[in-house]
Order: C-alpha cells, then structure tokens, then sequence
C-alpha cells in the first residue's frame, strides 16, 4: 500500500497512469476520473491535500497543445535515439511539475504531428533551408542561421534533436567544443545550474556516472552486495560473484576484479561485510573501525570506476568520477557523479525522471551542517570521462545554442 503524501510522488503516479494509458489506446475518458480507479486498482491511498492539487490542476486539451509544447521544445530537445512517443512523455512528464496535465488527445495530437529531424539528414535539410532564404542568411553567424532554421522546422512540427544540432554545428565549422566548455566553466565558477535531459527514463546516479547510461556488465549496486555477501570455502568458487565481474580476465580490469576481492577478504576479516557475525554498526562509532570502513570504502569505489572502463590517474586529474557515501554505513555508497575539472558536476537521480543537472555544487555541499557531517566525498581521478559522457553533455547543451 503506496500513501501519496507529497507533489513528486503524484507526479510519478499520475505519470505511470498516462503511459498505462496511452499503451492500452481506447477510447478517451476523464483523465482525472481516470486516475482515481487507476489508483484505486493498485491499492494506493493518496492524502487529501494531494487530491486537491490534483484535481486543481490546469489540462492542456488539443487546441492548447501546439504551443505549449513549442514552448517546452524550444529549450528541450530530443536525442538522435528518443522516439516521437517517448519525447511526447518527457514533455507530458515536464508539464506535471508545472501542474499541467496532458489529455489524450493532446498527447496523441503531439506524437502524431511531430518530426524528428536526427543527425543523418540534418546537413542536407540545413542547405536546404538556406536555399530558401534567398540569401538573406549569408551574412548571419552560426548561431542566427541555426535559431532561424529552428523556426522554419516549428512551422511543419519539425524539431531537432541535440544530436543533430552538435552535427550541423561541426558542418559549420562552428567551435561548438570551445562554446560548450565555456558553459561547463561558467557553472563551475558560480554560474547558474543548467538542465540537460539524460534521455532514459528514471536512470540512477551510477548508470550516469559509471556507464554514462550505456549497457554495461557492471552493476554497482551488485557488486557492494557481493562484497558483503558470504565468503566462499577455500576451495570453492565465489558463487555470488556478478557474472560480469567474474567474466573479468585480462588488463585493468583484472587487476580491479583481483582487488575487489582483497577488499572482500578484508571487510569480512575485519568483521565489516554485513555478512560475518562479527558486523555490528555500532562499531563504526570506533574511530579506528570508521577509519577502516572509510579506507575501504575509498579503495572499493576506485576498483569500481577502473572496472567500469576508465583509466584512473594520480593527482587531481581533468576529469574526475566521484562517490558520496555516509560515514556511518560502513562500506558503502549513496551517490556518484561526474566532474569536468574541479567541480563543475553533472549528476542525477532516479527522481529526475528525464533530467541531469550541470552544476558547481556537489550534493554534500548543499546540505546542511548536521547532515554534511554525516557524509564524505571521494574523487577517483580519471584521464577521461567515457565517449558517451561528453555525447550526452554535448547533447544537452545544444538546446542552449
């Protein structure tokens, strides 16, 4: 039984119900009435303050939705692999924060109508349109001639996705490296938070950090567990080992694996893996237990990170992956990021259903005293960040342009 208690928490029903909604097609019905069966069906309670709001809340109908929408679509642009129904569902998603809600037909009235234009045709639709400017645009720098091409695509429901943007700003010869790390630096140096959309649906702190929200064999939160889980006999095979990181055998990532499993053998030997009889969390109040935990939990996110792809380097590094975890826990994590040199974060939560956050300020620092000392903060200082790293942050960026 889910109680429905706060605004985020209806957001993210609400939005479960719309899918559920809009995959099983049918006949329109009232939205609002809709969801209180909905939830009533899956045995959820919800507070009456919440049902208020949820009621008072404005519908964007059919004759409302185009420029809404190209409102939402004009600092918000989709990736080369989001489809028309999964960028219409972001932009639904986005209206809920702002109290908005989508009937169906405006919903489909978005899928139906809109055209992605991607990176593999964009170059030619570009010469295209300057074509048609009967040369009115030839004495405009990169950026003019990209805001007037936006408005040309709007007019046929056509929107570019970040991908293509980054594609028609390289066709140009447009220094779009250099632009978007002056953004980068900007932030870090006291400029205001930018949102970029990281494209898969509710994906956590570690897909972003680790594997840039990318397939990968390794699962952090799999491989703490595995720590933690029994020893093996002597003479057997660590069946709780995750398969990817027992399919380890050559490199780097061998000598992460190999250290991993030291790292096992010690908590267990030091009676800090949550499996050995000896674990008791009180004993981390010993500064020289917390010490150990600390210790192990800094080594444990370093051989994570080197598993992970990433070629870690002594110093402070250009790029970092860093890991935030509190001091009681033992070993542990609670959340990872990434920085472009010292500061400069783009996170994200499984909360932020759609978005990242480019920003100068790493989460311990935007808590309060009493809370800040419960945590620390770890930089595993890299080489690089993954290519799809800077894929993704150029992506986001372009909607800037």
């Amino acid at each position: 039984m889910t109680h429905i208690a706060d605004e985020l928490s209806l957001s993210q029903h609400v939005f479960s119900y719309l899918k559920q909604r809009w995959a099983a097609g049918g006949a329109a019905q009232d939205v609002r009435a809709g969801f209180g069966t909905w939830l009533a069906t899956k045995g959820h309670t919800i507070a009456a303050d919440m049902a208020t709001l949820f009621n008072n809340y404005t519908l964007v109908d059919t004759p409302q939705v185009g420029d809404d929408f190209a409102a939402f679509a004009a600092t918000n642009l989709p990736g080369d692999a989001e489809s028309q129904q999964d960028f219409a569902a972001r932009y639904a998603f986005d209206r809920l924060l702002a109290r908005r809600l989508l009937t169906d037909g405006a919903y489909h009235a978005v899928v139906n109508g809109l055209q992605l234009l991607r990176s593999g045709n964009v170059v030619a639709t570009f010469g295209q349109w300057l074509v048609s400017t009967n040369g009115a645009a030839s004495g405009w720098n990169f950026q003019q001639k990209l805001v007037g091409f936006k408005g040309a695509l709007r007019q046929q429901r056509g929107i570019l996705t970040g991908e293509a943007v980054v594609t028609l700003a390289q066709a140009q010869g447009f220094d779009y490296v250099g632009w978007a790390q002056q953004r980068i630096t900007s932030v870090r140096n006291g400029g205001n938070d930018i949102w970029l959309p990281k494209l898969a649906e509710g994906a956590a702190c570690w897909n972003w950090a680790l594997t840039a929200i990318t397939p990968s064999p390794y699962h952090a939160g799999e491989i703490v567990d595995w720590l933690h889980a029994p020893l093996p006999a002597p003479s057997s095979a660590d069946a709780s080992m995750p398969a990817g990181v027992a399919a380890v055998n050559a490199g780097a990532q061998l000598v992460a694996k190999n250290a991993l499993i030291a790292i096992k053998q010690e908590m267990h030997q030091h009676g800090l893996a949550t499996s050995n009889p000896r674990y008791n969390p009180a004993r981390l109040a010993d500064p020289n237990v917390a010490a150990r935990a600390k210790n192990l939990t800094e080594r444990m996110a370093t051989e994570i990170v080197r598993l992970c792809g990433f070629n870690v380097v002594p110093g402070p590094g250009e790029y970092g992956v860093c890991v935030e975890y509190k001091l009681a826990d033992g070993v542990a994590w609670e959340h990872w990021w990434v920085e472009y040199g010292n500061k400069s974060v783009v996170e994200t939560f499984p909360t932020q259903q759609f978005l990242m956050n480019l920003t100068g300020r790493r989460q311990v620092e935007r808590m309060g005293g009493p809370q800040q000392a419960q945590y620390a903060l770890y930089r595993v200082p890299v080489s690089d960040l993954l290519p799809e790293h800077h894929n993704r942050v150029a992506a986001g960026l372009a909607q800037y342009l």
